[in-house]
């Protein structure tokens, strides 16, 4: 059994420990009043405690909280206490020196973080202070503050339009309204936006980036550019541009033949016409070629003795038409005779509906571009498929059939290989039909 210690020793433990006695040795386990030799406050240990390593002062460990002490650390994060210390980890109710809000934070985060009044760190937020910073800033709430990143219903009283504005971005700097600052408009502005290039919308409002189906006051040809477009002055009715751009290309005889002689080419007969075979010849080789104008400004000297690499437009080609039956989209492409094209496409779920060969692959290559400048120009039929390979020559199966393209097709053909012209139909459309036998023996 262990030995009771005398009085002395236990003065003696207790002062190596850093506590000075005020009572007689009370005993082991009992409290023995004290005075820390570290920070002088009076305590309360057990010798007993001392034995398991702790120290005797609570508050020299950081174990316990001098009120005092307290209350200095709460005045100097600027607030005021109202009530006596709780405890670290209890809420005192306290009072906000410079927004005078009265608040309940607790000492443990106050003591750890340096901060007291959430109202004044933007934490919280008075629905009055920011109902009046709002008007400030020349809006009028309509609702209740809903939160910091919650949108907050307001009213522009410089517009009169209605709009949303988060407080984070009040607070931040980010104010106003977004119709002044022209970061969004309303239908109604893009409509007459539109009324003002002489375009009537034929459909809601889609938004600034997407093909907005119109009808051209002007021609009364369907268009449908994006609203950005039109907004940055870039936009209106293609087909009125695609007119206007024409008008100016025109050129005399004597240009076109010296634009040939540019690009190679020493004409033998006066100019026929843009898409009328010229006959020149190539002062590369010395060679006779007969290309149209239209065939050299698109592809430079064109001659079959020199083509080498790419698409060959003095070799043998075909102009071929496919479709995806489940996506509803026509494409029509060329390609040379032995290229693996269409090969490709079927891979990538395509149907082959009509291939025509050429002779030459230039005369391929302008029934192509004279097939997509009807589709585009004259009709007024975007792109079918967003920009991926191929995009450019595809069109929407509800626009046209393949039986109507493709009868266009064989007319435009033989007007380029013939140099003739084509009547139109008697109702006026561009496309035409006739009778045709496929591979199939399905009269079409």
């Amino acid at each position: 059994m262990p030995r009771r210690l005398t009085d002395v020793e236990a003065t003696e433990r207790m002062r190596a420990a850093g506590a000075e006695p005020l009572d007689p040795y009370p005993g082991a386990g009992r409290p023995w009043r004290c005075t820390c030799a570290r920070c002088g406050r009076t305590i309360t240990a057990s010798l007993h405690s001392l034995t398991k390593g702790n120290g005797p002062c609570a508050y020299y460990a950081g174990k316990a909280v001098d009120p005092v002490t307290a209350v200095e650390v709460m005045r100097a994060a600027g607030l005021e206490p109202l009530v006596p210390y709780p405890g670290s980890k209890n809420t005192w109710l306290c009072r906000c020196r410079r927004c005078g809000n009265d608040i309940a934070p607790r000492y443990n985060n106050v003591q750890q973080s340096q901060t007291g009044c959430k109202y004044c760190s933007g934490h919280i937020v008075d629905e009055l202070a920011a109902e009046s910073l709002l008007r400030q800033h020349g809006l009028e709430p309509l609702e209740r503050y809903p939160g910091v990143q919650v949108p907050w219903r307001c009213l522009c009283l410089r517009c009169g339009r209605e709009t949303t504005k988060r407080w984070n971005d009040v607070k931040n700097g980010v104010s106003g309204c977004k119709f002044c600052a022209r970061r969004a408009v309303t239908e109604v502005d893009v409509v007459a936006a539109m009324h003002a290039v002489g375009l009537e919308p034929l459909d809601p409002y889609p938004g600034s980036n997407k093909p907005w189906r119109c009808r051209c006051l002007t021609c009364d040809s369907l268009v449908s550019p994006r609203y950005n477009t039109v907004k940055n002055d870039d936009g209106g009715c293609r087909v009125c541009a695609a007119r206007k751009r024409g008008l100016g290309r025109r050129r005399d005889s004597d240009e076109c033949a010296e634009l040939m002689r540019e690009l190679g080419l020493e004409p033998l007969i006066p100019y026929p016409g843009s898409n009328v075979k010229w006959h020149a010849r190539h002062r590369v080789c010395g060679l006779d070629v007969n290309p149209t104008f239209h065939q050299v400004m698109s592809m430079g000297a064109i001659c079959p003795h020199c083509a080498v690499s790419g698409f060959k437009p003095a070799l043998p080609a075909e102009v071929y038409l496919i479709t995806d039956t489940l996506r509803a989209v026509h494409k029509i492409g060329i390609g040379g005779l032995h290229s693996n094209r269409v090969k490709l496409w079927t891979k990538k779920g395509w149907s082959v509906y009509r291939t025509k060969r050429f002779t030459v692959g230039a005369d391929a290559y302008e029934v192509e571009q004279r097939i997509l400048r009807l589709l585009r120009v004259d009709l007024a039929l975007p792109p079918y498929l967003a920009e991926e390979d191929g995009w450019t020559e595809t069109v929407s199966a509800e626009a046209v059939s393949l039986h109507e393209l493709w009868s266009t097709i064989e007319l435009i053909a033989a007007e380029v290989l013939t140099a003739g012209t084509t009547a139109p139909r008697s109702d006026g459309s561009p496309f035409h039909d006739h009778e045709e036998v496929g591979a199939d023996g399905v009269t079409r």
